[in-house]
C-alpha cells in the first residue's frame, strides 16, 4: 500500500513541474502568433500605399505625356496642371484649353490625391488598411533643360508610419507651332 501513495506523489510533482513549463510554451507560441499577425497586417499596408501610389502615378505620367506643359495648380490647394495638346484631346473641339489638373485635398480626415474636380472620388486613401495619405505632389520644369519636366509624388500609410515616393522625368518638347505656355 505504501507503494500506491507514493506513485501518487510523483505524479503529482511531475504535473507541479511541467504545468508551468506547458504555460510558458503556450505564452510564447501565442506572443509568437500575435506578432506574426501584426507583421503580416504591416506587410499588407505597405504593399497597399504601394500599389495605390504606383497606380495614381503611373496615370499621372500617361496624363502629362500627352501634355504641352506642366504648371502648379492655381487654388489654394497643392497640385499640377498638365496642359493637354490638340491631338490629346478626347472630343476635339477646337479649344486648346483643356487641361487635367491632380491636387491634394482633404476628404473624411485624410490628404488624398484628387483628379479634376470631383473631391467626392479619390485616387487614393480610399482602402481602409494602409489609410494612405499623399502628402506632396510636384511637376518643376528643369531651369537647365527647357521642356524637362519632374514629376514627384510622395504618400505616406499611416498604419506603418513608412513613406514612399516616386518620382520621374518626363519630356515634352514644344512643336506644332506651340508658343511657351502660349495658344496653338
Amino acid at each position: 500500500m505504501n507503494e500506491g501513495k507514493g506513485q501518487r506523489g510523483i505524479i503529482l510533482l511531475e504535473i507541479a513541474i511541467s504545468l508551468p513549463i506547458m504555460m510558458l510554451l503556450l505564452t510564447a507560441a501565442v506572443a509568437m502568433l500575435l506578432l506574426s499577425l501584426r507583421n503580416y497586417f504591416r506587410v499588407l499596408a505597405d504593399a497597399e500605399l504601394h500599389q495605390e501610389m504606383q497606380i495614381a502615378f503611373t496615370r499621372m505620367v500617361q496624363d502629362s505625356t500627352e501634355g504641352r506643359y506642366i504648371t502648379p495648380y492655381q487654388q489654394n490647394y497643392p497640385g499640377i496642371e498638365i496642359h493637354k495638346r490638340w491631338y490629346a484631346l478626347r472630343d476635339y473641339n477646337g479649344s486648346t484649353d483643356l487641361w487635367n489638373f491632380y491636387w491634394i485635398a482633404e476628404v473624411r480626415e485624410r490628404k488624398k490625391l484628387i483628379w479634376g474636380a470631383d473631391r467626392s472620388a479619390p485616387m487614393t486613401g480610399d482602402y481602409s488598411l494602409a489609410g494612405v495619405e499623399i502628402h506632396e505632389i510636384a511637376g518643376e520644369e528643369q531651369a537647365a533643360c527647357p521642356g524637362l519636366y519632374v514629376l514627384r509624388l510622395t504618400g505616406r500609410s499611416v498604419l506603418t508610419n513608412h513613406y514612399y515616393t516616386l518620382s520621374t522625368a518626363v519630356y515634352l518638347p514644344m512643336g506644332e507651332g506651340e508658343a511657351k505656355h502660349g495658344g496653338g
